[in-house]
Parts: structure tokens; sequence; C-alpha cells
């Protein structure tokens, strides 16, 4: 991973370079991303500010080069890790003039804002990005939908049930209009979502069996939902309803993976935990997973 004095140093090679300007610029870009995907937001922001300084140097001397898209995104998503709002917001209200046209001329970098938006837990933010795509007659990727949804799911995780209900509804609406629409086409992540989503609205598990494969949701069996399916009744209390999700897991013959086991860990060791119950969901969880390790 880059230090910031790392990606300062390796972005100061890059400016001093032969290359054309925007080739440059585009060095800059992935230098950025590269520390991003490091979670090293500081050291992005650096290699930002220094592309957004010879920027200004060049436009001095009369050069009409262009921000690149990219590295306007990299910046976006770097003050949405440092919770920096306020310039978030400063540098959005500056695309259009840093770009030379409309932020949402191309869906990726505002998708890309969006996810690092809905990770922030700005939706405010991140509605009125999907909105101005929306306006542009583009879509948000299916990455920022699915942010989307975690994040309504997760700022109401910790409220009471009316809100978890509200959230988990909000959370299913998403899902709902990329299931009609398919632009953008849902995939497994909004699957897994959807299910952990329904997961809160009902007790039992053939509740939420009935409930998954309901015509206007119709939400696809696999690892990656049946895994949901259990977090979401364990994380709710309903173990009995989880157990008997694990056994469908079985006798399906569906993979499954560790976040069931990690999620019932937790619950056990919790205020609520009922060390009964908690056997009947590891016993049909550890019959599946027998041999096949978490």
């Amino acid at each position: 991973p880059l230090s910031v004095a790392a990606a300062r140093a390796a972005a100061k090679r890059a400016l001093a370079g032969g290359e054309p300007r925007a080739e440059r610029l585009s060095q800059l870009a992935a230098l950025a991303e590269r520390t991003l995907a490091a979670e090293r937001p500081l050291s992005a922001w650096a290699v930002f500010e220094m592309g957004a300084a010879r920027l200004s140097r060049w436009r001095a001397v009369g050069c009409e080069e262009r921000m690149s898209r990219p590295l306007l995104a990299t910046a976006l998503r770097s003050l949405a890790a440092q919770r920096r709002r306020h310039d978030f917001e400063r540098w959005i209200g500056r695309a259009e003039e840093e770009l030379g046209e409309p932020l949402s001329a191309e869906s990726e970098p505002l998708s890309s804002a969006m996810c690092a938006a809905c990770e922030a837990g700005w939706e405010q933010h991140a509605l009125a990005m999907n909105a101005s795509l929306a306006d542009a007659g583009r879509a948000p990727s299916t990455a920022a939908l699915n942010a989307l949804m975690a994040m309504r799911l997760d700022a109401s995780a910790d409220g009471d049930d009316e809100q978890r209900q509200r959230g988990a509804t909000s959370a299913l609406d998403v899902f709902i209009r990329m299931r009609v629409s398919r632009v953008p086409p849902p995939d497994r992540d909004s699957a897994a979502l959807a299910t952990a989503a329904a997961g809160r609205r009902k007790e039992t598990w053939s509740g939420l069996r009935n409930l998954l494969r309901r015509p206007w949701l119709r939400v696809p069996w696999n690892e990656a939902t049946g895994s949901a399916a259990i977090c979401a009744l364990v994380e709710a209390g309903r173990l009995r309803a989880a157990a008997a999700a694990a056994a469908h897991v079985r006798e399906s013959g569906t993979a499954a993976n560790a976040s069931p086991l990690l999620s019932l860990l937790a619950f056990a060791s919790g205020p609520r935990g009922c060390a009964d119950e908690a056997r009947l969901v590891y016993a049909a969880l550890e019959a599946r997973l027998d041999g096949e390790g978490p």
C-alpha cells in the first residue's frame, strides 16, 4: 500500500514524464485508483491534489486541458471515504466546469461516486446523483444500486422494528425496480440484499420462502441468497426459522458459505442468545458444511 509520501512521489514522476498531458492525467487516475483499492484515501487525495494543481498551471499558460473523469471520480470517492461532505459537494458542483460537460454525461463516474456516498451513509447525495443520471437518460450501475440497498439496510439495522421494516421495504423497492426495468440488471449481490431485506418481514422460513417466490419479487435461490436468508433470520433472533432455512439449503443441495455461522456466533454470544436454539441452527449448518470448510 502506498503512503501519502510515496503516492506524491509516484505522482510527481508521472507528471514529469514526456507523455501528452492527457496521458499523464490518466496515469494519475490509475495511481489514485490503486491507492483507493489499498484503502488509502488520503494517498488518493494527495495524488488528485497534485493533478489538480498541475492542471491549474497548464491553464494559466493558455492550455485548455480538461480534468479526466476517472481522476475526478477518485477524488469524490476519496472525499467520501474521509467523510468530507463539504468538499465532496464542492467538487460535485465544480465537475461540469472541470470536465467541460455535465458529470452525468457518462454513467460510470457518477455511479462510482454514488457508491462512495452510500458507503458514507449520505443517502440524499446518492439519490441526487441517481436523479441526475435519470435526467440525462442514463442509469446508475448495478453496484451503485446495490450500495443503496445495503445502506438502507445498514442504516435501519439498529432501529426499532418499525424502522427495520421501513429500511427493508425501501431496499426491496430498489431491487424490484431493477428486476422490472433490467436497467441495470440485478446480480447475485442484488438478490442476496433483497433476501436480507425480505428476511426482516417474515417470522418463519415458510413465510420467507413464499415471499421470495412471489411473482413480483422472484429472488433466485443460490448460495448467496440461501446464506443471506439464514443470516437475516439469525440476526432477527428467529433461530428455529433459521434452522429450517439451513435444512432447506442442505436438502436442495445448495452450496453454503461461512456467513451464517458468523451471524450465529455473533447472535449466540449476545444478550439475546439462546444456546438450545443456536445448537439447532448450528447442527443444520454443520451438516451442510461438514467436510467443505467455512
